[in-house]
């Protein structure tokens, strides 16, 4: 976990200055984008600025204060511009990490996702690799029944716990359709492990994103057996890979 240090300034009013001030955030990840939570829940914050501890590094954050004085609380400031949980360091070697896994292929794409399981960045990053190896080679299961299988559980798992990030759960969508692309056991594997439920929750909560529903409408048309199943456009990778 990390943290995000914010401060504020007082806007120009006529009343008494503030004394106590409250702070709200709400996340892209894990946390509803759509509810405020209260930063410390007593309100107990003199002065202008104050650090969210405990916050999980590769998820977007907003934030918004208000003022007490004598006559009591001020109206919520405007959200802030999304900002990420401390990882300007942590980025650049994500992206070293995951760029030479896919210059070896999609098994070391997969063992970056898991070595860094708990950053969201990570695994947008990873399950784009993944899916864009997946697009290059023309499917993954049917190249290694084992790692479509692998494939399918990881973006599961991604899509489950990480269900309010809609990038990510694009991504997840590709995956499982490339995973299963023309390889009937990896597509018996993902039908028994349930991936239609987190598919179908995605596009419900993100009924405007067309570039979701084009992923979700792919892994389910291979899902489907389908015989020729629509072929969504993805960025290739930069780096030769093998699958």
């Amino acid at each position: 976990y990390t943290s995000i240090g914010i401060r504020w300034q007082i806007p120009h009013f006529s009343g008494d200055p503030p004394t106590r001030y409250a702070v709200q955030m709400r996340g892209f990840g894990r946390v509803s984008r759509r509810e405020w939570k209260d930063v410390v829940p007593t309100y107990d914050i003199s002065a202008r600025n104050v650090s969210i501890p405990r916050l999980v590094p590769g998820m977007k954050h907003t934030f918004r204060v208000r003022g007490r004085n004598k006559g009591g609380w001020g109206e919520w400031s405007a959200p802030s511009r999304a900002m990420w949980a401390n990882m300007s360091t942590k980025t650049v070697s994500l992206k070293e990490s995951f760029r030479k896994a896919a210059r070896t292929g999609p098994r070391a794409v997969l063992r970056c996702l898991t070595k860094f399981e708990e950053i969201a960045l990570a695994k947008n990053m990873g399950l784009a690799k993944l899916a864009a190896i997946g697009a290059q080679y023309r499917g993954i299961g049917k190249h290694s029944i084992k790692l479509g299988k692998a494939t399918i559980r990881d973006a599961k798992h991604t899509m489950e716990r990480y269900s309010m990030d809609a990038k990510l759960q694009k991504h997840a969508c590709l995956c499982i359709g490339w995973a299963c692309f023309q390889c009937d056991e990896v597509t018996k594997c993902a039908r028994e492990e349930g991936v239609e439920s987190p598919i179908s929750d995605a596009v419900k909560r993100f009924p405007h994103d067309v570039a979701l529903a084009a992923a979700a409408s792919f892994a389910r048309s291979v899902l489907a057996a389908a015989s020729t199943p629509e072929v969504p456009q993805v960025d290739r990778p930069n780096e030769s890979s093998s699958a």
